[in-house]
């Protein structure tokens, strides 16, 4: 619920994910509520340059409705110092390892 709190400042959101992985329609209705600004995205690096906060997690396969999804995915969105010279100099990077559901 983190993205109700984020409705109360001056932020624009960037999501950053796999095609079928977006941000929850609820979600995204919910911020729009609030004249937030949204904006999506499929790659790492498109976003970067604008982004002051980069809050990433893992790949979650229990989120995906088959393994060759799943895998198509995986190493998509890596943080790697290659990917963050695309980011501003003072970025805030906040790296966030989800327990995997069983």
């Amino acid at each position: 619920m983190s993205y109700r709190l984020l409705t109360l400042y001056k932020v624009n959101l960037q999501y950053v994910s796999p095609a079928n992985l977006g941000m929850p329609a609820s979600v995204c209705q919910f911020v729009a509520s609030r004249d937030v600004p949204q904006e999506n995205f499929s790659s790492l690096e498109a976003a970067l340059p604008k982004t002051d906060v980069l809050y990433v997690t893992r790949i979650q396969r229990e989120r995906f409705p088959d393994e060759s999804s799943y895998k198509q995915a995986c190493g998509l969105f890596v943080v790697t110092p290659e990917v963050m010279n695309k980011a501003k100099r003072k970025m805030i990077v906040i790296l966030v390892f989800l327990d995997r559901k069983s």
